[in-house]
C-alpha cells in the first residue's frame, strides 16, 4: 500500500512540474475581464500549455473571493493570455453548479449552448453559428414552464413568441436581420390572449401603435406604449427580494464593516428582452467583497417584465 501511494505521489509531482514550464502567472481581472489590482480583482485567470496540443492552452478562471478557490470557468484557449477561447468551455456558480456549458470556435460561440440556474433547473437553450443566434433558442422559468422561444435563421429573420410565469402569453412578433419588424402583439397578464399593445416596427423603430383595454375595445385614452422593464411582483417586491439577499449575507458583510458604518454600492445593469439580468457592472469599484455581494444579488435576481 505504501509503495503504491509513493507512485501516485511522484506522478502528480511530476505533472505539476511539467505545468509549471509553461504557465503564465496569475492575471487578476474584473467581471469584464480586463485586468486589475489584485486588491479589486473578481477573478484570478491560470494558463498553461497543453503537453499533446502544443497550440492550446489549457484556461481556468477562478473566482476571487472564496476559499477554497472556487473555478468559474474551464475550457482552453489559442492565446497564452487566455482571451481567444477554443473548444469546449463549462462556467460555474460560486457554488459549484454549472451555469453554461458550450463550444467556441475562434472566440466565438458556437452550437448549443446551455444554461442553468444556481438551484441546477435548466435556464435556457441557445444555437449560435460565428457568435449569432440562429435555429430555436428556449428558456424557461424557475419551475419549468416556459419563458419564451425564439426561432431565426443565419441572417437573423425569425419569429418570437413569449410567455408570463403563469403560462399566458406575453408577446409575439418577428425579426428581420435581428431587429423587430412588422407588427408586434403585447398581451395582458391576467387576461388570456387579449392584446393590450399592437406596435409596429420598422427594424427596431416604433411606426405606430394602438393600444387596447382589457374587453378588447380601442382604448382612445392613457395609451401609454412606452414602458421602463419593471419587477414582476413590482417595487414592493423587489425591496423584499433585497432585503432577503441582504439578510441571507449579513455574517459576510458585517465583518467588512465597522459599527453603524454604511456603504453604497451603484450597480448597472441591463434587463434583455425575455426579462432576464445582463450585463452587470459596479458604476464605482471600491471595496471588492462588499462589491461583489451586491454583483451577486443582482445577478441571481429572478426575470423581471421586459421593457416595452
Amino acid at each position: 500500500m505504501l509503495k503504491k501511494l509513493s507512485c501516485i505521489f511522484f506522478l502528480n509531482l511530476s505533472v505539476s512540474m511539467g505545468f509549471a514550464q509553461n504557465e503564465i502567472p496569475k492575471q487578476y481581472v474584473d467581471h469584464d475581464g480586463k485586468p486589475v489590482n489584485e486588491k479589486y480583482a473578481a477573478y484570478y485567470l491560470e494558463t498553461y500549455k497543453i503537453k499533446d496540443a502544443d497550440t492550446y492552452w489549457q484556461r481556468k478562471l477562478y473566482y476571487n473571493d472564496t476559499m477554497p478557490a472556487a473555478i468559474a470557468s474551464v475550457g482552453r484557449c489559442r492565446d497564452r493570455e487566455g482571451q481567444i477561447k477554443e473548444g469546449s468551455f463549462v462556467f460555474y456558480y460560486k457554488n459549484g453548479m454549472k451555469m453554461s456549458e458550450g463550444d467556441y470556435v475562434n472566440n466565438s460561440k458556437e452550437g448549443e449552448w446551455e444554461e442553468w440556474a444556481q438551484k441546477g433547473n435548466l435556464k435556457a437553450l441557445n444555437h449560435y453559428r460565428n457568435g449569432k443566434m440562429v435555429g430555436r433558442n428556449i428558456s424557461w422559468y424557475q419551475k419549468g414552464n416556459m419563458s419564451d422561444s425564439t426561432m431565426l435563421d443565419e441572417n437573423g429573420n425569425g419569429k418570437s413568441l413569449a410567455f408570463y410565469p403563469s403560462g399566458a402569453k406575453q408577446s409575439e412578433g418577428e425579426y428581420i436581420s435581428g431587429s423587430r419588424n412588422g407588427k408586434w402583439m403585447y398581451y395582458y397578464l391576467d387576461v388570456k390572449n387579449q392584446k393590450s399593445i399592437e406596435v409596429t416596427y420598422e427594424m427596431d423603430s416604433v411606426k405606430n401603435y394602438t393600444c387596447y383595454t382589457e374587453t378588447g375595445e380601442l382604448q382612445k385614452k392613457d395609451c401609454v406604449f412606452e414602458r421602463e422593464a419593471n419587477f414582476r411582483t413590482g417595487d414592493e417586491g423587489w425591496r423584499k427580494y433585497l432585503v432577503k439577499k441582504l439578510t441571507a449575507k449579513v455574517p459576510v458583510y458585517t465583518k467588512l464593516l465597522k459599527a453603524n458604518e454604511s456603504y453604497t454600492v451603484i450597480v448597472r445593469f441591463i434587463v434583455g428582452m425575455d426579462g432576464s439580468i445582463e450585463d452587470v457592472k459596479i458604476e464605482k469599484k471600491g471595496r471588492m467583497e462588499l462589491d461583489e455581494i451586491a454583483w451577486d444579488i443582482i445577478q441571481d435576481s429572478p426575470k423581471w417584465i421586459p421593457a416595452v
